[in-house]
Parts: C-alpha cells; sequence; structure tokens
C-alpha cells in the first residue's frame, strides 16, 4: 500500500499513520502499531504548511481624483 506516501499536509500524513496504527493494532502487530502510532505523533507536532501570499500587484493603479501621480 503505497497511497499516502506523498503526503505533503502534517495533518493528512498525521491521520494516514493513525490509520495504519489502528489497523496493525487490530491485527495484534503491536510493533507496527507503535511505528506508526509514534509516525503520526511526529507529523502532528509539524506546521501546518502556509498558504501561497499574494505578490504585489503587477500594474500600477491608473492616475485619478483618488491617486494623483
Amino acid at each position: 500500500m503505497d497511497y499516502g506516501r506523498h503526503l505533503d499536509n502534517p495533518r493528512a500524513v498525521a491521520y494516514y499513520e493513525a490509520a495504519l496504527a489502528n489497523a496493525a493494532a487490530q491485527d495484534d502487530d503491536r510493533r507496527m502499531a507503535t511505528k506508526h502510532l509514534a509516525m503520526s505523533e511526529t507529523a502532528i507536532a509539524k506546521p501546518a504548511p502556509r498558504p501561497a501570499t499574494p505578490g504585489p500587484p503587477t500594474t500600477p493603479p491608473a492616475a485619478g481624483p483618488t491617486n494623483p501621480a
């Protein structure tokens, strides 16, 4: 299973790893459950990615009565 390997959002990674930990625990695989739970906790501790901030306007505003040139 390789579906969640390339996630960028830490919250999504944490959810994915927690789901794997839960599945491993239900299969009585304590080692694998502990491993994925630790990976989930690590992902939760990472800050969320910041949204892209818009840059400055590409064209200056036109001169007019409220904006003299």
